[in-house]
């Protein structure tokens, strides 16, 4: 397998590459987004210390975090505390954790964890990657072979996936996190 590898999840649980020469300009931004966000540096179910953001969805953020006894990075996908009253979004992100840890693919990403919280939100603690979504990839013109690979890789995901059972029910650019160099 080349150094490339596509994954597909319910979001992008990535750290976006970037040109080592830029390294100084994100410390600045996540310095101003560690002030915007409440969350960088609490400690999640005492267990997960919350680095930085990497994104959010219409059900909740993605953190970057790191387990405090074992020193791990995971991305963290906290549900939206204004979620937690609708009882069809609280069960559809704990069958969505369910599905995803049962499927166990390289080209899937891996679920580690989940818990309920004290007020009621629920985390899925999953594998960190290194890389881009697809849709951030797309802005820039792609040799046919590559997208070709990506898509064969993403092909045999949703094959594991449906092997099991699973459908994903939000297929897109977004959801599709290409990886680079060794993970």
């Amino acid at each position: 397998m080349s150094s490339e590898d596509s994954r597909s999840g319910g979001s992008s649980a990535g750290i976006p590459s970037q040109d080592p020469s830029a390294s100084n300009s994100m410390a600045g931004a996540s310095q101003s987004m560690a002030e915007a966000d409440p969350m960088i540096g609490q400690v999640l179910d005492g267990r997960y210390q919350i680095v930085s953001k990497l994104g959010e969805g219409g059900m909740g953020e993605v953190y970057a975090a790191e387990h405090m006894k074992i020193h791990k990075r995971v991305a963290i996908k906290l549900l939206r505390s204004e979620i937690v009253s609708n009882e069809e979004a609280v069960q559809r992100f704990k069958k969505e954790a369910f599905s995803a840890s049962s499927i166990k693919h390289q080209n899937i990403i891996a679920i580690e964890d989940s818990n309920n919280l004290p007020d009621g939100r629920i985390y899925l603690a999953m594998e960190l990657l290194d890389g881009l979504p697809l849709n951030e990839m797309l802005q820039e013109p792609m040799e046919p072979a590559r997208l070709l690979n990506i898509m064969i890789q993403t092909g045999h995901g949703l094959a594991a996936a449906h092997g099991k059972g699973i459908v994903h029910r939000d297929m897109k650019p977004e959801n599709i996190f290409v990886t680079t160099g060794d993970v």
